[in-house]
């Protein structure tokens, strides 16, 4: 995956795959010709220790392969200077399953689902109970003394191109 990143520090987020069947990562850091400074790289996945690339000693594992004039670091930036087309750098990682990150990720995903089941129960539960209440009422529901039956009746007329009288009121269904 390639993306810009403007001249400003930008963060940016990929998805790579899974850590379990990872033996390594490969860094694409150009295009072409230039230079790009990287201050942090870190991969996460839940039920694994992140991995965190953010010092000279963690950069210095990152092995040029194709293309790479020169690598530093300086001021908390690691820099890549490229003298071709198609430079990269590779390493190799070691991904360790974490049985309590992987707990917690699931509680939180199991308790979420519990907050949306509840939350979905009880609207349904009162959109019922209201249907409920307006289906068994036989009270007024407009303004002029209509009743739930003439509405009833009117909505049954409403594909017809007759006019319907009720009440001293003529209505165009």
């Amino acid at each position: 995956m390639s993306f810009k990143i403007n001249e400003k520090l930008s963060k940016k987020t990929v998805k790579i795959g899974n850590l379990k069947d990872m033996q390594g990562i490969r860094i694409d850091p150009l295009r072409g010709k230039g230079a790009v400074k990287i201050r942090r790289i870190e991969i996460t996945q839940v039920g694994f220790v992140p991995i965190i690339v953010d010092t000279i000693d963690d950069f210095k594992q990152f092995i040029p392969l194709h293309e790479i004039d020169k690598t530093s670091y300086e001021g908390n930036f690691w820099t890549i200077v490229s003298s071709g087309n198609d430079p990269y750098l590779q390493r190799k990682i070691n991904p360790v399953f974490s049985f309590s990150s992987f707990m917690v990720a699931f509680v939180k995903y199991l308790l979420l689902f519990c907050v949306i089941s509840f939350l979905l129960v009880v609207t349904l539960h009162y959109l019922n109970f209201g249907i409920k209440n307006i289906l068994e009422q036989k009270e007024d529901f407009s303004s002029n003394g209509t009743p739930l039956s003439f509405l009833i009746e009117y909505k049954n007329n409403f594909l017809s191109d007759s006019f319907t009288h009720r009440n001293n009121a003529f209505l165009c269904p």
